[in-house]
C-alpha cells in the first residue's frame, strides 16, 4: 500500500503535499486572477495554513483509530481541530494586520479579533468537554 495510515511521516508528507498542490490549483486562481492579490501574499497564508497543520499533526496522529483503540479519540480529535482553527486564525490574522499601519484603530481591530478566536476556541473546547463528559457518564 503506498499510503499507511499508521506512519507520521506520511501524514506529514501528505498534508505538506495537499497544501503545495492546492496553491496553484485552488488559491491562486481564487485570490490572484480573480481577486487581484499578490501571489506571494497568497503564499505566505498558504504556508501559515500548511505550518499550522504539520503543527498539529502528531496530535490528530495519536487520536487515530486504531485496532487497540478502534473508537478511536473522538474528543481529542475534537480539541485538536479546534486549536488548529484557532491557531491558524490567530497565526493569519496577524500576518494581516502587520501589513497595515499602526493606529489606535489598528490595535482595536486586533483586540476584537483576538478577542473572537479566543472566545469561539475557548468555548469550543468548553463545548467538547461537557459533551463527551456526558458521554462517558452514559
Amino acid at each position: 500500500m503506498f499510503l499507511d495510515n499508521d506512519r507520521l511521516s506520511h501524514w506529514f508528507a501528505i498534508a505538506a503535499l495537499s497544501w503545495t498542490v492546492s496553491l496553484p490549483v485552488l488559491w491562486i486562481p481564487i485570490f490572484h486572477l480573480w481577486l487581484g492579490a499578490p501571489i506571494s501574499k497568497i503564499a505566505i497564508c498558504v504556508g501559515i495554513a500548511c505550518v499550522s497543520q504539520l503543527a498539529v499533526t502528531p496530535w490528530l496522529f495519536s487520536a487515530r483509530a486504531t485496532p487497540q483503540n478502534p473508537d478511536c479519540n473522538i474528543a481529542m480529535r475534537s480539541s485538536v481541530v479546534i486549536i488548529w482553527i484557532s491557531a491558524f486564525c490567530l497565526a493569519l490574522f496577524s500576518y494581516i494586520l502587520g501589513q497595515y499601519p499602526q493606529n489606535p484603530n489598528s490595535k482595536l481591530l486586533w483586540s476584537c479579533m483576538l478577542g473572537t478566536v479566543c472566545a469561539l476556541g475557548l468555548g469550543g473546547l468548553f463545548a467538547v468537554r461537557v459533551i463527551f463528559r456526558e458521554r462517558l457518564k452514559e
